[in-house]
């Protein structure tokens, strides 16, 4: 615990530095840009790949997470050659008040969706949430509802109470044990047990949601449980929910089913 709580091993904090973003995409040939923004009285980093006259599309990462989850597709050029992408530390990971997250699923979309506006002037875009980002995202879509051209929900934990709380995360949240555990992993238990009420607020949100929406669910998640489809079922009122799924847990499709991800914001950004 001592050891988790003092390295500094990338591992730890699961978190890319700017500079390495701008190596990478320079050896890709990508265009880049980076961003501290003051949102809701806290610093939150953005980062924008590709050309900035290419589509959008707005990445939103779980809990725990950082823009180095969409690594995948942050520093593949089959993806930033074709989209501008965009995507943040949420507060409370990476470079955005590692430690000090923000529970509030509203207030967090508020937040992102002033800087998209206010610095981005994005219009029309892709926009897509993974497990804890999932609600944020489907917020977001529900907000802006003609910006949002179509959201796309990875293994997202929509439903109030529909996903696995660990016994020890009622321990790590004390106080005096939150400082033996890595910073990423105290964020992602206060959001964890702030999120049943959170999600409480947002849900009359998703019905204000016009865009289609896709949906991806691994059959044996046992983390954010495959009812969280069913829930979110219940309460669209959209142009058009699809539902994948397949075997496989949490991480079936963002980290093993890329391919399946990529194919469908291709076909959603030719669409009209």
């Amino acid at each position: 615990m001592l050891l988790g709580s003092c390295t500094q091993w990338k591992f730890v904090k699961y978190r890319r530095s700017d500079k390495e973003y701008i190596r990478k995409s320079k050896k890709a040939e990508t265009p880049i840009s980076t961003a501290q923004f003051w949102v809701n009285n806290r610093e939150m980093r953005f980062i924008s790949f590709g050309d900035t006259n290419l589509p959008a599309l707005v990445l939103i990462h779980g809990s725990p997470g950082s823009i180095k989850t969409y690594d995948a597709l942050v520093l593949d050029t089959a993806i930033t050659h074709h989209f501008r992408v965009i995507a943040m530390d949420r507060l409370g990971y990476g470079y955005s008040g590692l430690r000090h997250p923000d529970t509030s699923v509203l207030q967090q979309a508020k937040d992102i969706l002033w800087v998209l506006n206010n610095h981005y002037h994005v219009k029309n875009y892709l926009l897509l949430g993974y497990s804890f980002g999932g609600p944020v995202a489907a917020t977001m879509a529900g907000l802006d509802s003609l910006g949002v051209k179509h959201l796309f929900l990875v293994s997202a934990a929509m439903a109030p109470g529909a996903e696995k709380i660990y016994g020890v995360s009622y321990l790590i949240n004390k106080r005096l044990f939150r400082w033996f555990v890595p910073g990423i992993i105290c964020s992602a238990n206060i959001e964890k047990l702030s999120h049943y009420s959170a999600l409480e607020t947002v849900v009359p949100i998703y019905k204000k949601i016009r865009c289609g929406v896709t949906m991806y669910q691994g059959e044996d998640d046992e983390l954010i449980y495959p009812e969280n489809t069913d829930f979110f079922k219940q309460v669209y009122q959209g142009k058009g929910l699809s539902v994948i799924t397949k075997p496989g847990g949490h991480n079936a499709f963002i980290w093993k089913s890329k391919e399946t991800i990529v194919g469908d914001l291709f076909a959603i950004s030719a669409k009209p």
